[in-house]
């Protein structure tokens, strides 16, 4: 089946890069299986480095509903990973798609037929409505990573804290991660590494920098998901309040500590506090929970099952 798939989403400066790095392990995991697929970008120029050697087409797909919904004439598989799109959109992408995927993290609206998939740590406990039109996969085991982390292989934890990494998607944080960094200086005696804002990486030194940190420090969004599976020990600082309810899960399970949001008063007195907790024994145990809970493969299982459905007649 030779299906014509089609990625829908959005991303940049001012909401960061999850839903792009998310959908680009879903881009990968269709190359994997012999598949062309194709994005439908709402993004500005600085994604425009991660999408290298990817099939796409940037677009304002909320303003220009009719010419997208032009483009998606002939499309088999349509997947939507969007905080922003209303559920007309979904409804008419659901009557004109032979297999509809929503990408959801909150349990955001009442999706039509199609097939939903929430890869959070917190997703069986939202409660779904169920519909014989709808079709979930819920929880971590189907958070899709980039292929970088399918096979990741952690080297181990160190005893002593010497190298520490800075994390935050999007801009607008930079004072709070200079902050974070003489925290950790006065508290290790070293210089974090720090990506986000003006720094752009590449997936393959991130993970590089991730397979050598001795913890993380990090916002709450998909990042959160690359640690887990690398077992990065983190404090996680929300940048939005739509991380919340994530970092707050992974706290509960105990992969990381939340410091809280990152307007908060008293947010460096808390991250010194965490940081002082940080032992070794600590950090192995926080390691061990998060490379439990995500083990690399959402991506390709989804991939799997989205092909079995749209070669099914089940929706």
């Amino acid at each position: 089946m030779n299906s014509r798939i089609v990625i829908i989403t959005e991303g940049g400066a001012k909401i960061g890069f999850g839903h792009i790095t998310r959908c680009i392990g879903l881009y990968q995991a269709f190359q994997e299986k012999g598949r062309r697929p194709e994005f439908i970008i709402n993004t500005d120029k600085t994604t425009r480095y991660l999408l290298n050697s990817k099939r796409y087409k940037i677009l304002n797909w909320l303003r220009e509903r009719d010419y997208l919904f032009d483009l998606l004439k002939g499309a088999d598989i349509v997947i939507v990973d969007s905080y922003l799109a209303n559920l007309s959109l979904y409804k008419k992408i659901s009557s004109i798609v032979k297999t509809p995927v929503y990408l959801d993290d909150n349990k955001r609206l009442s999706y039509p037929r199609g097939i939903v998939v929430n890869g959070q740590v917190y997703a069986g406990g939202l409660n779904y409505p169920r519909s014989k039109d709808v079709l979930y996969y819920l929880g971590a085991k189907y958070i899709p990573l980039r292929k970088q982390f399918w096979n990741f292989s952690r080297k181990g934890i160190n005893k002593d804290i010497k190298q520490v990494l800075v994390t935050f998607g999007g801009k607008g944080h930079l004072n709070l991660m200079n902050s974070i960094a003489s925290i950790v200086k006065r508290r290790f005696y070293c210089s974090p590494i720090m990506v986000g804002g003006a720094r752009k990486v590449n997936v393959k030194e991130i993970a590089s920098l991730m397979s050598r940190a001795d913890f993380c420090i990090s916002g709450g969004g998909q990042t959160t998901y690359e640690l887990a599976r690398c077992g990065i020990p983190t404090i996680g600082i929300s940048l939005a309040d739509n991380q919340l309810s994530n970092l707050k899960a992974w706290a509960k399970l105990g992969f990381l500590e939340f410091a809280g949001r990152y307007n908060e008063a008293g947010l460096s007195k808390k991250i010194s506090q965490e940081l002082k907790g940080l032992s070794y024994k600590k950090r192995i145990r926080m390691s061990q929970i998060g490379q439990k809970a995500v083990d690399g493969q959402g991506a390709r299982r989804l991939v799997k099952e989205i092909l079995k459905q749209a070669e099914s007649k089940n929706l």
